[in-house]
């Protein structure tokens, strides 16, 4: 039975509205968001739950006509007064008027208050039926008869409401993944990004409040650079050449990078192209002295206004508020990984997919050579294996050169391999080393080059008596080293001169030139 002081029995019957036991809070898949001002506790949990299933199952609910609490009521027992009823779009459902919902709305309401019933005890109490006409009243729902610190009450919400503040009615026991908004999507992934690389929480909101500074967490392409316009975006701005999120100039990095989500929280926390486009991890002073963003003797916005030089910087610290509650919001949320593909993951995007392509094919695939003795069985090489050629040529050539002029560990290096001692055991590789070695045994002496076909001329192991006997370093090369390479200077002219006559002359002066 109720009590005398207040028609549904619940207490306090009259709550002031600055009352700790009263708090505003917005009904679960209201859009837009529907307000309502509850008595704290089970009447929240339960109102909230039975609007939220008014809403999406019999009308959508609307904050200019729907209300809950009222600090004063023509009624002395009104349970408006204590905030445990509620009127749903009143202008639909005028009071003491019968018959505003239709028979399906009506079918849909049997099903909810069949549904709102545990044992004999009914959860929900409707003005339209609960009150035998006396007023009648359609817009009024209120707490059930007999609810108030009535076990029942709380083994309803144990086993019919969800964490997420919705009932199971026509819905799975199981909370859902949260639906976020795109800008919180945005968000997300700005906060993985930084989490990734190791960006603390507080630098993980200083970009979120440059995200909702600069764009409200919007993907802007820009009209002033047209191929902007081709990449995903979700608007257009005009704002010089800036694009993506958190407006990044073309000096920032590439376009298909700064319109990428997570490409521009890379380049906000790490990019490093000088004064006015450094990142979060690389903005300095006028000293050159790195800042860090952790210091809390400075600002948020002290740090997000040195990334982004923007001509309003005190807005930054204005939203940094927002950009807080934001991240708590998505924080309490298991992140989810950066995509493995789509416009969030630069690696995958099609487009950088082709240019990655075609590095690989120019870095690995054998190209056709343009040396002058190859021949159309020559296969090529890629350049990775062409600059490992040319740096094999150009080392060995130092190694011997040093060996020659008497450095010990060239010397080392040239003995071990003329030794077979060496990782290398190609035979033509020992028997060139060994014409080295011997080149630079004979000191001053200026024979002809040994023929790379020759046998080994030492047969010694390699020991510290072996290496003295190399040429001691001189000021200059050895003479017969000097020897051969004016040999080689002449055979080159002599080649040259004899190339240009072939060039010049029919097929039997061509032999006899050869001869």
């Amino acid at each position: 039975m109720a009590r005398p002081d207040s028609e549904d029995g619940w207490q306090p019957p009259r709550l002031d509205p600055n009352s700790s036991l009263l708090a505003w809070d917005v009904v679960p898949g209201t859009d837009p968001p529907v307000h309502l001002q509850i008595m704290v506790g089970w009447p929240t949990t339960v109102l909230l739950a039975f609007a939220a299933d008014l809403n999406e199952f019999v009308e959508h609910m609307r904050d200019a006509d729907s209300a809950c609490y009222t600090p004063t009521n023509s009624v002395d027992t009104s349970n408006h007064l204590n905030g445990t009823a509620f009127d749903f779009n009143w202008d639909s459902h005028p009071f003491h008027e019968f018959g505003t919902f239709n028979a399906d709305q009506m079918r849909t309401l049997a099903e909810l208050f069949d549904f709102y019933t545990i044992d004999d005890l009914n959860i929900i109490a409707w003005g339209g039926k609960d009150w035998d006409g006396n007023p009648q009243d359609e817009m009024h729902f209120q707490m059930g008869y007999n609810t108030w610190n009535n076990p029942k009450t709380a083994d309803f919400i144990q086993h019919k409401i969800r964490s997420d503040g919705f009932s199971t009615f026509r819905r799975s026991a199981t909370v859902p993944p949260p639906q976020l908004s795109r800008a919180q999507r945005y968000a997300q992934i700005i906060m993985n990004v930084g989490a990734q690389l190791g960006i603390t929480p507080r630098g993980q909101k200083i970009a979120l409040s440059v995200g909702l500074v600069e764009s409200e967490l919007t993907n802007y392409a820009n009209s002033n650079d047209p191929p902007s316009l081709a990449l995903p975006h979700d608007a257009v701005g005009s704002d010089h050449m800036s694009v993506g999120w958190a407006q990044q100039q073309p000096n920032w990095g590439p376009l298909e990078v700064r319109m990428d989500i997570a490409g521009a929280a890379r380049l906000f926390y790490l990019c490093d192209n000088g004064p006015g486009t450094r990142g979060l991890t690389k903005i300095r002073d006028h000293d050159g002295n790195p800042y860090d963003y952790n210091d809390t003797s400075r600002t948020p916005g002290f740090y997000a206004q040195k990334v982004q030089g923007s001509a309003f910087p005190d807005r930054y610290d204005q939203r940094f508020a927002d950009a807080e509650q934001l991240y708590d919001k998505l924080i309490s949320i298991a992140p989810p990984p950066l995509p493995p593909s789509g416009e969030d993951d630069w690696l995958n995007m099609p487009s950088n997919q082709e240019k990655l392509d075609a590095i690989y094919d120019a870095l690995f695939t054998p190209q056709p050579p343009e040396n002058i003795y190859r021949d159309n069985n020559d296969p090529g090489l890629n350049l990775v294996a062409s600059i490992r050629a040319i740096l094999s040529i150009v080392y060995e050539g130092t190694v011997e050169r040093g060996a020659l002029e008497g450095e010990q560990e060239s010397i080392d290096k040239v003995v071990r391999t003329a030794k077979g001692l060496a990782v290398e055991q190609r035979e033509w590789a020992i028997t060139r080393a060994n014409i080295i070695w011997d080149l630079g045994r004979r000191g001053t002496t200026t024979p002809p080059p040994r023929p790379l076909s020759a046998e080994p001329v030492v047969q010694q192991e390699v020991t510290s008596e072996i290496l003295p006997a190399v040429s001691p370093r001189q000021d200059s090369m050895p003479s017969d080293l000097l020897t051969v390479l004016e040999r080689l200077d002449v055979f080159n002219r002599e080649y040259r001169n004899r190339f240009d006559q072939l060039t010049k002359t029919d097929n039997s002066q061509q032999k006899e030139i050869l001869k």
